[in-house]
């Protein structure tokens, strides 16, 4: 089926007009434009946002007539609903050159008789959509007349080299910190997810330091990973190798004369690093090798490059290195925006990055290279599905580390939203896993960084970014959208149902009272293209930090129970007042959105916000003031999918 989302509202089903309710095609058209699942208790808040329990009723109503006509919107009965519908969009991108162009001359006017039946939330997404329609449009016609548009290619794809060159630009400093000047062996641990880069990134870094590198790859076996190293080190060294080799692989540990052997071709060779890759794979055995390297009597550099999985049992395992000038932990950094290229190369959609683009782009991939690469999401973020091969590489990192247990944690992927440890153990134990191994799985899935703790809320310290959670956080949540989406897209829609998962409620009720806040236009447009240091937040929150300010970014999933986020700024104290310039990018959710409250939140207590005066809505910079109270100022985020630019505050 599609749906017609330019000029007058039309849903076809088998390319044939269908007569609908107005809000069957609301609600189709949302669903459309969205991608993903939405709850049934959010789609009845969207269509009869003041109907209460009776917008349930309604929405089984609607749900029952598009049944007969043939389009079904939750299959089994499930609690979600999800559609997928083509719109002209995809139409106008599987054209090319003049017919493109044609094309897309007659899609005007998006979303024009839209109605959002007196829902503020509906209407301000109305308007955002309007907006993204329009500038799609126009990028797709740019990428057409440009001459250099690969229909079936994502828009925008940056040269995967300029990215990788920025990752290595980002960890070059710290690396160089970290070896100038040493006058012993040193070990460096290179953490990254798969597929972050962490590769080609180091061997650039470490070219432009001019150390020879020898790689090996790490494994449980002592012999093999020391005839290996052996192996690539005298070919490193322009070596021939002796014609014994072969038979010394037979062998059951090594002979002193290897040992020696290896020792003196470390001891002779020139600047060198010694890159061992699949650090998890390390053992207590092979650590020994680890160990013979850093006694040597000379400069190197041994890097050991792991996964965030294994990141704590690998330092617990080299934590007898652990010492300043020796031992030195190095992290992939995640993109940010000012990491795309400012122009597309020349196998991708012709045309420049803006500043939204950039932040949308950052947004949609969470800083993750391979999402990047498997599937740059669209910069005016009309589609949120995840593409086949970013399933696959989302989903073949999660095996690594999970192995048979990845069908376990896929049903928790299910729930909507924050759930207690109590709530994780009833669904796995209905999904037939043994309590015992319930508990393990989850243990280990947060050693794994896979999932997190979070609490209701989420107070951070400005512009410290410093955050604590409570000793006794109730909440667990997964540590990646994307890895929640891959997961639960691996269930099929019979599996789903039959699992039942509650809903997730979260006490945040914030309650408008004081004298208000005054929103006016700003003259002045902050520069944002600039370095951002990156701050992955519980609740799925993350904060971009510049010079002058912070963005806040927020990936999601429609229908699921949001954390509130609360940033404090302590005053002077002979302040008053205070004022911040501020700009709302984007919002979906039916959360609070962005609030100045006039209390610290806390778990099962409601704390109250100053009422703004006008709404804060996406567009252009404002300026907003207000009273000041406690002499700190909070400002709280809430919702689903966000970008909210914020300059540091000043205090009068």
């Amino acid at each position: 089926m599609s749906v017609k989302v330019f000029g007058k509202l039309e849903v076809l089903v088998g390319g044939e007009p269908v007569k609908l309710s107005a809000r069957a095609v609301t609600l189709l058209t949302y669903l459309a434009l969205e991608g993903g699942r939405i709850h049934r208790t959010t789609a009845a808040q969207l269509l009869w946002s003041e109907a209460g329990p009776q917008g349930l009723r309604n929405l089984r109503v609607e749900l029952t007539a598009l049944r007969r006509l043939g389009i079904e919107l939750s299959p089994n009965r499930s609690s979600s609903l999800s559609l997928h519908a083509l719109t002209e969009l995809d139409d106008l991108q599987q054209r090319s050159g003049q017919a493109r162009a044609r094309l897309a001359a007659t899609l005007t006017q998006p979303l024009l008789n839209f109605n959002d039946h007196g829902n503020p939330a509906l209407g301000a997404w109305a308007r955002r959509q309007r907006h993204h329609l329009t500038r799609a449009v126009e990028q797709l016609v740019s990428a057409a007349t440009s001459g250099a548009a690969q229909p079936s290619a994502p828009l925008g794809v940056p040269a995967d080299r300029h990215l990788v060159q920025w990752i290595a630009d980002r960890i070059l400093p710290e690396l160089q910190s970290f070896v100038q000047g040493a006058r012993h062996p040193q070990l460096a641990l290179y953490v990254g997810r798969s597929g972050s880069g962490r590769r080609e990134s180091l061997d650039l870094a470490l070219t432009r330091l001019g150390l020879t590198q020898v790689e090996v790859t790490a494994s449980a076996s002592l012999d093999s990973m020391q005839l290996l190293l052996r192996a690539n080190l005298m070919k490193a060294l322009h070596q021939t190798e002796p014609q014994d080799v072969p038979q010394r692989v037979h062998r059951h540990g090594a002979e002193p004369s290897e040992l020696s052997e290896l020792t003196q071709l470390l001891m002779k060779a020139g600047p060198l690093a010694i890159v061992v890759h699949a650090g998890e794979r390390l053992s207590l055995e092979t650590t020994q090798l680890i160990d013979l390297m850093l006694g040597l009597a000379r400069p190197l550099l041994v890097v050991v490059v792991a996964t965030s999985a294994g990141r704590s049992q690998l330092e617990d395992l080299l934590s007898h290195h652990d010492q300043p000038g020796w031992f030195q932990v190095i992290a992939v950094p995640t993109l940010t925006p000012e990491s795309l290229p400012a122009r597309f190369g020349e196998d991708a959609a012709s045309g420049s990055l803006d500043s939204d683009d950039r932040f949308e782009i950052i947004r949609q991939s969470e800083g993750f290279l391979a999402a990047i690469r498997c599937q740059l999401p669209s910069s005016a973020s009309v589609r949120g599905r995840l593409g086949q091969r970013l399933h696959r590489t989302l989903h073949a990192e999660l095996a690594v580390v999970l192995g048979a247990d990845l069908e376990y944690l896929q049903v928790l992927a299910l729930l909507p939203g924050p759930f207690s440890e109590v709530t994780a153990l009833g669904t796995l134990s209905q999904a037939g896993l043994e309590i015992g191994r319930a508990r393990w799985l989850l243990r280990h899935a947060l050693q794994a960084c896979i999932l997190e703790h979070v609490d209701s809320v989420i107070a951070v310290r400005m512009p410290q970014r410093q955050v604590r959670l409570p000793d006794d956080a109730r909440l667990l949540w997964f540590h990646s959208e994307l890895q929640r989406a891959a997961l639960a897209g691996s269930l099929d829609a019979g599996e789903r149902h039959r699992l039942k998962p509650s809903v997730c409620t979260l006490p945040t009720v914030v309650e408008p009272s004081g004298p208000g806040i005054t929103l006016t236009p700003s003259t002045t447009a902050p520069a944002l293209v600039e370095r951002h240091d990156s701050t992955l937040l519980p609740g799925g929150y993350v904060l971009l930090t510049r010079a002058g300010g912070w963005t806040v970014q927020r990936l999601g999933a429609a229908g699921h129970a949001v954390p509130r986020l609360e940033l404090h700024f302590a005053a002077p104290a002979a302040a008053r007042r205070w004022q911040f310039l501020v700009q709302l990018q984007r919002r979906t959710g039916a959360e609070p959105g962005v609030q100045v409250l006039n209390g610290a939140g806390q778990l099962f207590q409601q704390v109250r916000a100053e009422p703004w005066l006008q709404p804060l809505e996406p567009g252009g910079w404002m300026q907003a003031e207000g009273a000041l109270r406690d002499q700190r100022l909070i400002l709280a985020v809430q919702a689903t999918d966000l970008i909210l630019h914020l300059e540091r505050p000043t205090f009068i």
